[in-house]
């Protein structure tokens, strides 16, 4: 058994992230821990794994006080951590990259190793190409070499910090599976996440952390949606629906017979066709390799197509990002990192990335500290205890990873664009911001703006999109339109 128990940290900056947190786990357990963006959740884990060092508090397992110097310390003690974007070595198969620091003496040979990684993904069912190129491997296939390198060296208690988030529901449903056989084994599980359903429906109890303290602990059966969310935000949450679009506007974005089969590394695409119109929230679905991600990046001017037209406003895209912006778009890529954000810049670089250009001449930098002002002051960021102004000089990668991505889908919707692009938009966003997204989408609209969400979440897609296209296998295989009848399940039966 874990103990965390008044555990502290605050950052050099002077953010107070854990005040007084306490958490048990338990062997043979999945533990839901909850919470709103910036609650102190992975900060908690991170604690826990040497991640971060405490500044006060204790550490117990099995009765025993640790305090791990780092990660590999926590790692010898059969403890480690799956994160929603695995960090693991580009370059090497997959195999290779599992058994990293696992060399058994000097005895150990790449034949040994390899029948070692291989042995444990048969035990597990895990379908992991071994011998591709970690680079390639899908979301999914990271976090399955993640888990093999922790169950590869012993570890006995797992951490998974939002892993769902970027999983389809077939994915979601064999990591579920997969919790459920490391449960039997005598594994403790601590799961961290914002869908509120589907951790419910998994997890043997339930602590909820609210701005760094822990607020409650009980059983996962004594729970429900709207008792967690009382306790997560403080208050009853108010939730804007889908409001429903009055007669239908001209199109915006028109895409004509779209092929890209020249491109190696992603899915190809077949005689792609199909338009968004003003006023309208339109959703793209797809499993893995469907070709969702290629269709994104080159409506978005990211990959050149081989064949076939792409229009916004009327103006031919010609695959080049600056195209697609200066016809009026705006993007927030699923590589939250690296491609929206520059985590060693500063705040400040991050939010006028885009912003600069509107000043031709000159760079007024009285105008892009307003820009920068304006747009905290909409996200509402949560900086602590204190409530202390941050200073967005401050370099990026210092808040969290909730607070990130409520700042640069403001600086994306604050372009005030035509057709605003969405890849995964719910990602790492709790209740309450998902909530405010809704807004912000329903007022686009409003304008006459255009929204396009690529997303597996299905849950958030159909009551939220006018209509959807399903991808499967390159092609547009159906439009689902409308309210009527089980859109869920058509959507689901189409997508496989």
């Amino acid at each position: 058994m874990i103990t965390l128990t008044g555990i502290e940290k605050t950052f050099s900056n002077g953010v107070k992230a854990l005040d007084g947190a306490s958490l048990e786990l338990q062997k043979g357990e999945i533990h839901a821990v909850l919470g709103e963006n910036g609650a102190g959740k992975s900060t908690l884990m991170h604690t826990l794994v040497g991640f971060l060092k405490a500044d006060a508090g204790t550490i117990t397992v099995d009765g025993k006080e640790r305090r791990f110097s780092g990660y590999i310390d926590a790692i010898h003690a059969g403890i480690g951590i799956v994160k929603q974007h695995p960090l693991i070595v580009d370059g090497f198969p997959s195999w290779v990259v599992c058994a990293l620091g696992a060399e058994d003496g000097f005895l150990f040979t790449p034949k040994k190793l390899r029948a070692r990684v291989e042995s444990i993904c048969e035990e597990w069912g895990f379908h992991l190409p071994l011998d591709r190129d970690s680079s390639s491997l899908t979301a999914s296939q990271r976090q399955i070499v993640a888990v093999v390198c922790l169950l590869l060296r012993g570890c006995s208690v797992f951490i998974f910090d939002e892993v769902t988030a970027v999983l389809s529901l077939y994915e979601t449903e064999r990591l579920f599976a997969l919790l459920g056989r490391l449960k039997q084994n005598g594994a403790s599980i601590a799961l961290i996440s914002h869908k509120l359903d589907e951790t419910l429906s998994v997890a043997d109890r339930v602590t909820v952390l609210r701005r760094g303290k822990t607020i409650a602990s009980f059983g996962a059966k004594e729970s429900n949606r709207e008792t967690l969310n009382a306790l997560m935000f403080g208050k009853g949450l108010e939730v804007e629906g889908r409001e429903a679009r009055g007669g239908e506007g001209g199109k915006i974005l028109c895409v004509q017979n779209l092929a890209v089969t020249g491109n190696a590394e992603l899915p190809f695409l077949w005689d792609v066709t199909m338009s968004v119109v003003r006023g309208s929230i339109v959703g793209v679905a797809g499993v893995r390799d469907s070709g969702t991600e290629t269709l994104e990046l080159v409506l978005t001017g990211f990959l050149k197509q081989d064949s076939g037209t792409i229009r916004l406003n009327g103006i031919e895209m010609d695959g080049y990002p600056r195209t697609f912006r200066d016809a009026g778009g705006a993007y927030l890529a699923a590589d939250r990192i690296g491609v929206c954000l520059a985590p060693n810049l500063s705040l400040w670089d991050n939010l006028v990335i885009h912003a600069h250009r509107k000043n031709c001449f000159f760079l007024d930098k009285s105008f892009l500290n307003d820009w920068v002002d304006s747009l905290l002051e909409k996200t509402k960021v949560q900086w602590g205890k204190e409530e202390k102004g941050r200073s967005f000089k401050e370099t990026a990668r210092f808040f969290s990873g909730g607070q990130l991505q409520r700042l640069v889908l403001e600086r994306e919707l604050a372009e005030n664009a035509g057709l605003l692009v969405l890849s995964e938009p719910f990602w790492g966003l709790d209740t309450q911001a998902c909530a405010h997204l809704v807004q912000k989408l329903n007022s686009v609209t409003r304008r006459g703006g255009a929204v396009l969400i690529f997303s597996a979440d299905i849950d958030n897609l159909v009551p939220l999109c006018d209509e959807i296209f399903v991808l499967r296998n390159g092609r547009i295989v159906e439009i689902i339109r409308g309210t009527a009848g089980n859109r869920k399940q058509r959507l689901v039966k189409a997508m496989v």
